[in-house]
């Protein structure tokens, strides 16, 4: 599923100079909503996070938690299924989207 051009600028308009975003590849589903995320980066420390509804609602700060914890469980799952299969699909097995490099 492809993040929504309006979330996609919803997150740019949050980022502060010298920050750099990265989308959370995730899209959650939590309580019957769709949630989109992000998290702002200077160097390697997470400055923020920022989670979104679909329709481009910031969430009060107790949701954003339990959306939150849900999209990194969900990362860190796939980073060690991604990790420990990898030799049984090759090397040109991309994490970024579970994709197959040819």
């Amino acid at each position: 599923m492809a993040i929504p051009e309006h979330i996609k600028k919803i997150i740019e308009d949050y980022k502060q100079p010298r920050e750099n975003v990265m989308i959370m590849p995730e899209v959650i589903k939590y309580q019957n909503q769709i949630y989109y995320g992000a998290s702002y980066h200077q160097g390697r420390n997470v400055t923020g996070y920022l989670i979104l509804t679909v329709d481009g609602n910031i969430i009060p700060k107790q949701e954003a938690i339990e959306v939150h914890f849900i999209s990194q469980s969900i990362s860190m799952i796939a980073s060690v299924f991604f990790r420990s299969t990898r030799g049984l699909v090759g090397k040109n097995f991309s994490l970024s989207g579970g994709h197959i490099k040819h």
